[in-house]
């Protein structure tokens, strides 16, 4: 590839690749918490797609410098942790991925063996809740049935009850 032709890529590959991954990052974010899945879903999965050429445009750009990552002990631990995470998060059978068991686990456990799983008393996370604006819990209620009763995601609440 010419000096030219690489100028030429650099100057719309980097920025290309910088938006995509923040209307990416952004989208995800919004459908890993349920907030307007049906609104962003064709749009983080078209800009997504438009994302992938765009890194694959600036690796192109950048090869020398991509390479060498390879061979670096940081950046290779750092790719063996994400692919491991992510591999984690696979549903290899049909069951459903170990790390969503386990948040599903959370989410339908009563308020007395989440504060059991953190070592606190019961009512700390009774209390942490109702600073949140969640008053009508007691200590049998799982994050789901506060979750259903208020109108939010569980997930918000898991948020809340593992917080500091």
């Amino acid at each position: 590839m010419s000096v030219q032709n690489t100028l030429a890529l650099r100057r719309w590959a980097t920025p290309l690749t910088i938006v995509t991954s923040v209307l990416v990052g952004i989208s995800g974010v919004m459908m890993f918490f349920h907030l307007g899945e049906g609104l962003i879903k064709g749009m983080h999965e078209w800009i997504g797609l438009l994302m992938v050429a765009a890194v694959v445009t600036h690796i192109v750009v950048h090869v020398k410098p991509f390479k060498r990552h390879f061979s670096q002990r940081a950046a290779l631990s750092v790719m063996f942790a994400v692919l491991l995470v992510s591999a984690s998060l696979l549903d290899f059978g049909g069951g459903g991925s170990p790390m969503m068991a386990v948040i599903h686990s959370v989410e339908g456990a009563p308020i007395t063996s989440l504060a059991e799983l953190q070592q606190v008393s019961t009512q700390v996370l009774i209390d942490k809740l109702a600073a949140a604006g969640f008053t009508t819990v007691s200590e049998e209620m799982s994050l789901n049935h506060i979750a259903e009763q208020s109108q939010v995601h569980p997930k918000e609440l898991i948020g809340i009850v593992f917080s500091e």
